[in-house]
């Protein structure tokens, strides 16, 4: 039951209340300062409060689908590689398209992880240039669970595993700390007997 549905209940419980409140007394009996009268109108007071934080709930969620569905629009309107992504049941996380995301990323098929990246820009790294993970995945080189799960039309997913922003300190502490992050997820996800697909450096069996 949605946000919608709740207020229309309310809104039916409240029309039922105002309907027998009026019968029973008019406005001009009313008094402020009588305590049943009182809480008649915080009664009133509190439904229409839920009420209206109901359907302004529903509106907020409306309108982030709708700034999702937008965005992923506009995205792959600049980019075939994502368009084509998206055509083919890729589910990708926002953040990889709203900014320039320096850090890990994985591949999931169902609730399994089959391969940990690491890129100076996830973004460029699965959609741009032609050795782009996107590009490889249409030539048939990849991670074989991928493939089989575009070849069965199933979803796969991407989605950041870590963020590692750059510190600027020194260009080897920074290339350090990325690829460090990296073997840590890829480790991480190999002693669940996920990712077995992947070898050092990136590369697939």
């Amino acid at each position: 039951m949605n946000n919608v549905e709740l207020a229309r209940i309310r809104i039916s419980g409240l029309l039922q209340l105002l309907y027998w409140t009026v019968k029973g007394i008019q406005a001009d009996d009313i008094n402020p300062h009588d305590e049943d009268d009182i809480a008649i109108i915080e009664i009133f007071e509190d439904e229409l409060e839920s009420v209206y934080r109901l359907l302004f709930e529903e509106k907020q969620e409306r309108e982030k689908i709708c700034n999702k569905g937008r965005l992923n629009v506009m995205s792959a309107n600049r980019n075939q590689n994502l368009k084509w992504a998206l055509d083919h049941n890729f589910e990708i996380e926002d953040k990889i398209l709203n900014s320039e995301i320096r850090g890990v990323y994985g591949f999931f098929v169902g609730d399994e992880c089959v391969y940990v990246g690491r890129s100076y820009s996830i973004y460029a790294r699965l959609f741009k240039g032609p050795n782009c993970h996107i590009k490889k995945i249409i030539a048939g080189e990849h991670v074989s669970k991928v493939l089989a799960a575009v070849n069965a039309v199933g979803k796969v997913t991407i989605r950041v595993l870590q963020e590692v922003v750059k510190q600027n300190d020194h260009p080897a502490k920074d290339a350090q700390r990325l690829a460090s992050a990296e073997c840590y997820w890829i480790d991480h996800y190999q002693a669940l007997d996920q990712c077995l697909e992947q070898y050092p450096e990136g590369k697939w069996n």
